[in-house]
């Protein structure tokens, strides 16, 4: 069997330097074996119950180590296979929570059905547990896990992979997905946490919306956005008005249900003048501008041809 000794070099140092940095609590190890997973799983088990480790290395009785029992080793640290121990050894892991201070578990879920993956995403925010789930195809795995983890790092994928894979499973537009790009280039953390960053912050964004909507203070609406001072919910908020300006104009578009009922109301509430002028003010704060100016452009293009058959869009609610 050809091993690729720099393949398990490389991922090892990048997964160890997440653990060690940012507190990760789930990894996802895109492997084509499980031969692989295995081989990764018990390198970093060495790291990880190593009691004289320095950064990404590890003493040299950890080989020792490995063939005792882990409790005897380090008693602030517990190892699980779950890939070849019994599927009840899930049920049991809330008997660890409380009285070890981490937990490293190894997940093949190729063995492991949908019911017990529920089981494991109540433990998932839990920062003294480590998941290491194995998978070979990273479209396989469960979103529901996805979406339970505190803190994920998807290993051995580029990073065009996996945007193709959230855009997928998160339903993010193309300018939506700019965006987070543009996002992730300014932190280290791996795109899915940024990812998760989005969908919070577009959700607060349309929360605040509906809140506003509701209270008929259109005009509060506005101004709590211009004295926001991060810029991609700016640019969403901008997207936004731009798809309600589609909407009532009947250019068919895909939305997500949630968004699709905001830019419903925000339809009836205001009409087509109304949403340019928007458009218009936001496009003279040039910071707000930044990496969707081209999108904008033509939009605005398209506006100012539209103003010459202006009555056209005129409508009863209008």
């Amino acid at each position: 069997m050809n091993i690729n000794f720099n393949f398990y070099k490389n991922t090892y140092n990048n997964i160890i330097y997440v653990i060690s940095k940012y507190n990760i609590n789930s990894i996802i190890l895109v492997l084509n074996s499980n031969y692989d997973g295995l081989i990764l799983f018990k390198k970093i088990v060495k790291w990880f119950i190593c009691i004289n480790k320095n950064n990404n290395t590890y003493c040299n009785l950890c080989n020792n180590c490995l063939k005792k029992n882990t409790d005897n080793v380090n008693n602030n640290y517990i190892i699980l296979n779950l890939d070849y121990k019994n599927e009840s050894e899930i049920y049991n892991l809330y008997k660890y929570i409380y009285q070890y201070k981490k937990i490293l578990i190894y997940i093949n879920t190729s063995n492991i059905n949908f019911k017990y993956l529920i089981i494991i995403s109540k433990y998932l925010n839990k920062k003294n547990i480590l998941f290491i789930f194995k998978i070979l195809k990273l479209e396989n795995f469960n979103l529901y896990i996805l979406n339970k983890s505190y803190k994920i790092y998807i290993s051995n994928l580029d990073k065009k992979k996996i945007f193709n894979f959230l855009k997928k499973k998160f339903f993010i537009n193309k300018i939506e997905m700019k965006i987070i790009n543009n996002l992730e280039k300014k932190s280290i953390f791996n795109i899915f946490n940024i990812i998760k960053k989005f969908k919070n912050k577009r959700n607060e964004l349309f929360y605040n919306i509906n809140f506003f909507l509701k209270e008929k203070k259109i005009d509060n609406l506005f101004n709590f956005f211009l004295q926001n001072k991060e810029d991609f919910i700016l640019k969403l908020f901008i997207l936004i008005i731009i798809d309600v300006i589609y909407f009532k104009l009947n250019i068919k578009l895909k939305f997500n249900k949630d968004k699709f009922r905001l830019i419903y109301k925000l339809s009836k509430k205001m009409n087509i003048d109304s949403l340019f002028i928007i458009l218009n003010n936001f496009i003279i704060y040039d910071k707000y501008y930044l990496d969707i100016n081209s999108y904008i452009k033509n939009n605005i293009l398209l506006y100012n041809i539209l103003l010459l058959d202006k009555y056209i869009f005129k409508t009863k609610n209008d």
